[in-house]
């Protein structure tokens, strides 16, 4: 079911399917939300999936800014300690909302993730998570006490 919501100046319309604990899937750069659609009857099964869209075509919306943006998200709907999945430029964005809201975020799942400069940095912070691949995500849907 599409909703929506208002964050500062920003309306984020976003689905939420299921019932449990919440698994928030973020899409990559040039995609939607759609880009999960396959994986949402499987998830939604024994989890809350909460899929925002997010406009990164606008200015002034880079990942740094997008990562705030989700901790916004989350914190609206009272989401804290979900797991955060994210494929392309929404791998980088779960990993922003996870390293500087560290509350927000129980697991992260970077599928295709995204290759930037500080990797050694990231790794030392990303070290409080649990982090797993992208085929993580393919056997959680079938076995969601994986998590």
């Amino acid at each position: 079911m599409s909703k929506s919501i208002h964050i500062g100046a920003r309306s984020v319309s976003y689905r939420d399917e299921g019932k449990g604990k919440p698994i928030i899937l973020l899409h990559g750069w040039g995609e939607s939300g759609i880009a999960w659609e396959k994986i949402i009857p499987l998830l939604s099964t024994s989890r809350r999936v909460v899929i925002p869209e997010l406009n990164m075509e606008s200015e002034g919306y880079g990942p740094e800014s997008m990562g705030d943006m989700v901790a916004d998200f989350i914190e609206e709907l009272s989401l804290e300690g979900a797991v955060l999945a994210g494929h392309g430029m929404g791998a980088r964005i779960a990993l922003e909302t996870a390293c500087n809201y560290p509350r927000h975020a129980s697991f992260v799942i970077v599928v295709s993730g995204w290759k930037y400069d500080g990797l050694p940095g990231w790794i030392r912070k990303l070290m409080r998570f649990k982090m797993a691949s992208g085929f993580f995500l393919k056997r959680m849907s079938k076995n969601p006490e994986l998590l």
